[in-house]
């Protein structure tokens, strides 16, 4: 009686040590710097502006998966929400409005990196009004913009040129993009500012008229950039706890940008389930940015490059304009040494 008894514990010890012994053998990998991650889903927050086109395509067409990484793409209203998110670690990665990245560098968050940009897009955004047929006419007006983003750079910039004070010779009101649109629609508000595919919808209403373009601003006269350039983020953490996943992501997202320049129309066709505008139309935009690859990421981001020259003006530009309260030093987030 007592030996089938014996052979039940041993059996059942035997199960217990095997399990116990294949979790710390899957543990193993993260001692040995390896990363168990492929069924972990990376998050990347993004939203309908053209700038996160690579993201979008790279998950619709398996390009990230292709490298072994699940990536979700998650939706954010403005730049400011989804720097946020990065901030608590809600998304990973992303490509967002230089303008949000330096706010948060001046609020003393030095838990990301900036390693890249997805383009440059010059000719996206304006100001639109009616009725009206210079800036000047803006006087006493009430215009729409989305606050801390490229569009209230733009707009800053160029009420400077022509002399005018914001909330005292214009009356400013800080709206999402799709707001400005319905509200300039119905005459709520008589101009908006704001990026595309918003400003493409602006100039559609009955009247309108663009009394200035980014190609006004000083940004783009000085740097050739526009008013706030995108720039692609990562929490410092991921790229600690996973620098394999993390090059796997980087060439995922080119190798994206890339296919998107040989296919613009099948891109298009994708891209306007997000944007909502015409196929034809959604086509002439993409084929109107220029989009970045790899090779030229160090370069644009290096010490004197044309990219950190631009980061470093805008930071100047929103200290003198009292749009954040502290100085930065923008290389500090710079990190090109997670490009393959």
């Amino acid at each position: 009686m007592k030996r089938p008894k014996y052979m039940f514990w041993l059996i059942l010890f035997s199960i217990f040590f095997i399990l116990i012994f294949s979790a710390c053998d899957s543990n193993t990998s993260n001692i040995n710097g390896d990363e168990p991650i492929a069924s972990q889903t990376i998050t990347y927050g993004g939203s309908s502006w053209i700038g996160h086109l690579p993201a979008y395509i790279a998950v619709e067409k398996g390009f990230f998966e292709e490298q072994g990484v699940d990536v979700e793409f998650m939706n954010f209203s403005t730049s400011s929400e989804r720097m946020t998110a990065l901030a608590s670690g809600e998304i990973d990665f992303a490509s967002t409005g230089a303008i949000s990245a330096i706010s948060l560098m001046a609020a003393g968050d030095d838990n990301f990196s900036i390693f890249g940009a997805p383009d440059t897009y010059i000719g996206q955004e304006g100001i639109v009004a009616k009725g009206m047929t210079s800036i000047e006419d803006l006087r006493g007006k009430k215009v729409a913009v989305t606050f801390a983003s490229s569009s209230h750079i733009m707009l800053l910039d160029i009420f400077n040129q022509h002399g005018l004070v914001l909330n005292k010779d214009v009356e400013i009101i800080n709206m999402a993009g799709g707001d400005i649109v319905s509200s300039f629609t119905t005459g709520e508000i008589d101009a908006g500012a704001i990026w595309s595919p918003h400003f493409e919808n602006l100039t559609h209403v009955d009247g309108a008229v663009v009394l200035a373009m980014d190609t006004d601003t000083s940004i783009y006269k000085n740097y050739g950039f526009g008013s706030g350039p995108d720039v692609l983020v990562i929490r410092n953490e991921f790229i600690k706890d996973n620098p394999n996943t993390t090059e796997k992501l980087v060439k995922g997202y080119f190798h994206s940008a890339h296919w998107i320049e040989e296919n613009p129309k099948e891109a298009a066709e994708l891209f306007v389930t997000l944007t909502n505008l015409d196929i034809d139309e959604q086509e002439q935009i993409i084929n109107h940015v220029n989009w970045l690859d790899l090779e030229q990421q160090k370069d644009m981001l290096s010490e004197n490059g044309e990219l950190t020259g631009t980061l470093e003006f805008l930071a100047s530009f929103m200290t003198e304009n009292h749009l954040i309260n502290n100085s930065v030093d923008v290389k500090e987030w710079i990190n090109i040494d997670i490009l393959p």
